[in-house]
This record gives C-alpha cells, sequence and structure tokens, in this order.
C-alpha cells in the first residue's frame, strides 16, 4: 500500500517463466481488478510510478492484519 511493487517481482510471484505470457497475464489482471475495484470510475485504481505499480491514494483498502496489530496495541 504505501510503495509501489516492481512488475519484475509481480510477474516472478505469480506468474513464472515466459515473459511476455506473464505480462499478458499481468495486464489481464490488472484490467479484472480494475473492474472490481472501480466498475464506474473514470479514475485508475493503480498508480503506474518508474519504481513499479501500487494502489492510487482514493482506493480504500481495509487491511484485517493491521486492524488487528492496532487493537492488539
Amino acid at each position: 500500500r504505501n510503495a509501489p511493487v516492481g512488475e519484475e517481482a509481480l510477474l516472478e510471484i505469480f506468474w513464472p517463466g515466459d515473459e511476455e505470457r506473464s505480462r499478458a497475464s499481468l495486464r489481464t489482471a490488472l484490467s479484472y481488478l480494475r473492474k472490481l475495484l472501480a466498475p464506474d470510475s473514470p479514475v485508475d485504481p493503480f498508480e503506474r510510478q518508474a519504481a513499479g505499480i501500487c494502489l492510487g491514494k482514493g482506493v480504500q483498502v481495509w487491511f484485517d492484519h493491521r486492524e488487528f496489530e492496532t487493537l492488539v496495541s
């Protein structure tokens, strides 16, 4: 959430192997996620930066792990 993730890292984690097929899979996944996160919004929920891809600031995300740590402390 707080820092971009490099495309190469995403490709290696989720689709190791053929780079061309991996990039196509990443594009498909991002397209699908855009429809889920912001179906009627003209604003892309992802920001592409030189360092990689991250969620846009306008995307509201709830992390149960972060909430748990906050409640415990």
